[in-house]
């Protein structure tokens, strides 16, 4: 009796499904695509004023999301709720006047039953602005000092951004660093510096010109980290701000 092995018979068996599978067929048409499911997504709001308190009131924050025509006001607890969402990922967005805007990026929703989402939270803009802003390259590190429109009781602070070109602003696209600088109660003017070092690792060069525009910030600010960037975006920031340069040593 000849025996064969049961590496020669796989090989065998093998050979014969080999032998026997014909050309492929045409490919069939692709499958319905699945219902798309619908539920609620809610949440709360809430208002921070700019001397860090909570506003009890929390009325009037719109919310909606990118994409859709879907958006609600909130109520006087901050409630809100957005009906009838579809399976998605969505930005979700909160703006009130006289506040800094808020969003919620890549919420995903499988739709089907009810997300419910953290509090977003909304800083009151900056009643005072910064009036001057001034910069010196001295002692490896660049010094910043400025001064502000008004004196306050409370802890304040300026929020300066620096870029490579005169077009840096708040914008994360346009700086590479951003650093604030704090005044104590009663004072109208700041001063500290940033490291060379921490200059270099952010992308500045030796020999470079820096740029660099400062704002009022409420330091209660509420933020949310660009995509595109990774940078933090600070959005309680006044509408007027004052801008400077200086050449990296």
């Amino acid at each position: 009796m000849k025996i064969i092995s049961t590496a020669a018979l796989a090989l065998i068996l093998s050979g014969v499904q080999f032998a026997c599978k014909g050309a492929d067929g045409p490919q069939g048409p692709a499958g319905p695509q699945g219902a798309l499911l619908t539920g609620n997504i809610s949440g709360f709001a809430a208002l921070i004023g700019e001397g860090g308190y909570n506003i009890a009131n929390r009325s009037g924050v719109v919310v909606n999301a990118d994409g859709t025509a879907i958006s609600d006001t909130t109520d006087s607890t901050g409630h809100w709720i957005l009906q009838n969402m579809k399976t998605g990922i969505y930005t979700l967005n909160f703006t009130k006047d006289g506040y800094g805007p808020m969003r919620f990026l890549s919420i995903q929703f499988v739709g089907g039953g009810d997300l419910f989402l953290s509090i977003a939270a909304l800083a009151e803009m900056p009643s005072f602005s910064v009036s001057t802003l001034n910069v010196a390259d001295s002692n490896n590190a660049v010094w910043i000092s400025g001064s502000v429109s008004t004196i306050s009781d409370r802890i304040r602070f300026a929020w300066v951004y620096f870029g490579k070109d005169s077009t840096v602003s708040s914008d994360p696209s346009t700086h590479l660093f951003q650093q604030g600088f704090g005044m104590d109660p009663g004072r109208d003017q700041f001063v500290s510096y940033v490291s060379h070092g921490d200059l270099w690792g952010a992308g500045f060069h030796a020999g470079e010109t820096i740029y660099m525009t400062a704002y009022a910030i409420n330091p209660s600010a509420s933020s949310y980290t660009d995509p595109a960037t990774n940078r933090q975006v600070y959005t309680a920031l006044s509408t007027i701000r004052k801008s400077t340069s200086v050449v990296l040593h």
